[in-house]
């Protein structure tokens, strides 16, 4: 049978014509689905302890008395620990500040972008934050900054990620920096015969919305306390969920206007709690205990969430530049 050659070219035009409207119709149908597909409500499931007393949880030290060997000897070097630490540790920001503090302060909280200086109040589980700032970049001081001593804003606005054991109506702590109970929660002492009672041990698997709320207590920094008013959370206790008091938004328009890291981790728990997506949690890439996130480098290069701090280039992916920046912390 002999076919014509402009016969052939139409029947090959009606068929690329087809599958374009196969794929035109695919796509918005697909589109149709996920714009329709139902939310998750982020506060429907769980429980909290908001507006309630802070427990009388097991300390760090209690804890590392029998974990001395796997996490006591990294622990003493760990990001969560130092949030807040001695003056000592920051000798050339220590000596930036020497003549205007005349030698009052007595901690530093941040790092390589920003330090500030505090020191013990007169009251009970309260700091006094200065107002200068410490580049250790650039090795100075901030400018135009009035120097002295602010009595509330780090109750107010720092204590909740700085500190443990937050009384969110005194804004008084209970410990400096992060200790166990920030993550792992109110401690069953029965965990040394079965550790499956603690929060993150390798014998339980908590839930990514259980994880995601533990992390997101503090690294979410574009959220307040519907209770409190405050931009931490009212007496959280790991194993609550957060986002019952906690509220965020998660509106296009609110993201595109954050610098990457604090996208990128507003993206991750927008997925789990919001679109009850499982698959990525902050623990699938970090390592706590190490202060290690060498994790991320084991995912897909095809998934999404990459996209949010690399770009692929002829099949090699590199580092978007960014700054970042916190309106609530200052910098």
């Amino acid at each position: 049978m002999v076919i014509h050659a402009e016969t052939w070219r139409r029947g090959l035009f009606l068929l690329a014509f087809a599958c374009t409207i196969f794929f035109v119709v695919r796509a918005l149908t697909s589109s149709k689905k996920q714009t329709s597909r139902k939310l998750v409500d982020p506060a429907a499931w769980g429980e909290d302890h908001v507006g309630g007393s802070v427990p009388d949880y097991v300390t760090g030290g209690e804890c590392l008395f029998c974990h001395r060997k796997d996490i006591g000897a990294q622990w003493a070097k760990n990001r969560h620990h130092l949030t807040i630490r001695s003056v000592v540790e920051e000798p050339k920001a220590t000596q930036a500040v020497a003549a205007s503090l005349k030698g009052t302060a007595q901690f530093v909280l941040g790092g390589k972008k920003n330090i500030r200086f505090l020191r013990r109040s007169g009251a009970y589980g309260k700091l006094d934050l200065h107002s200068q700032q410490y580049d250790p970049v650039m090795h100075k001081l901030s400018e135009k900054t009035e120097s002295s001593w602010e009595s509330h804003s780090f109750g107010k606005n720092c204590a909740g990620c700085h500190t443990t054991g937050v009384d969110a109506k005194t804004h008084t702590f209970s410990s400096l920096s992060i200790d166990c109970f920030s993550c792992h929660g109110d401690v069953d002492l029965k965990h040394n015969s079965n550790s499956s009672l603690v929060l993150f041990a390798a014998k339980r698997e908590d839930s990514a919305r259980v994880t995601v709320s533990i992390c997101a207590q503090c690294h979410v920094r574009t959220g307040k306390s519907r209770s409190s008013g405050l931009p931490y959370a009212n007496n959280f206790i790991p194993g609550d969920n957060l986002f019952r008091d906690f509220e965020v938004s998660f509106a296009d328009k609110s993201l595109v206007s954050l610098n990457l890291v604090d996208r990128h981790i507003l993206e991750n728990v927008r997925d789990v709690i919001r679109l009850g997506n499982d698959s990525v949690t902050c623990m699938t890439c970090h390592k706590v205990h190490q202060s290690s996130s060498d994790r991320h480098q084991r995912l897909s290069k095809e998934s999404a969430i990459c996209a949010n701090c690399h770009d692929s280039k002829s099949g090699e992916w590199t580092t978007k530049t960014f700054k970042k920046h916190s309106d609530l912390c200052r910098y």
